[in-house]
């Protein structure tokens, strides 16, 4: 009997900084899909080793680019890198998913195939309250998420077209 690849979903985030938790609340109603759930908060150097791994990977997180508030982006995680422009937080954590892969890098490591997905938050301000317009995108960044976990599942992690998972927001070749 052949086993669907085993599918490993890491949500990052804080629950009690407004729309940092947009990725943690996003996740949980993930809970129906096979996978192995990692609820890591705020893992700093820690996140290298969730990502270094064999089982594909979808790593979720808020971010802070400029983009419109609640627009959805995913891309490979291996792409991650170089999609981030130097020297800016696009992560609301110190370290966050880009700079993990670039450690991981930097270290000789291999990353697990699989995808970033983030959501841009506008409100960090101390509380578990999401804004109201990343509350309205939650299930955009729901789909993406199921639809991204579909392809791991069968193994389609290349090639990638990311204007066709834009979700949410419509814009291409932005900055991540």
């Amino acid at each position: 009997m052949n086993c669907p690849p085993h599918v490993r979903i890491i949500a990052l985030g804080n629950e009690f900084a407004g729309d940092d938790g947009a990725a943690m609340q996003a996740t949980r109603g993930l809970s129906a899909l096979s996978a192995e759930f990692f609820f890591a908060g705020r893992p700093g150097p820690g996140l290298v080793e969730m990502i270094c791994t064999d089982a594909p990977t979808l790593l979720v997180d808020v971010i802070r680019s400029g983009r419109t508030p609640g627009s959805v982006i995913s891309l490979p995680l291996t792409e991650l890198k170089e999609r981030v422009v130097d020297g800016s937080q696009v992560s609301s954590h110190g370290l966050g998913p880009a700079q993990a892969v670039r450690l991981a890098d930097a270290l000789g490591r291999d990353l697990s195939p699989g995808f970033f997905v983030g959501i841009e938050g506008v409100n960090f301000a101390p509380g578990n309250r999401l804004s109201d317009v990343v509350t309205r995108a939650l299930p955009h960044l729901v789909n993406e998420l199921r639809t991204l976990h579909r392809r791991l599942i069968g193994s389609q992690v290349e090639p990638y077209e990311e204007s066709a998972h834009e979700a949410h927001e419509g814009r291409e070749g932005r900055e991540a």
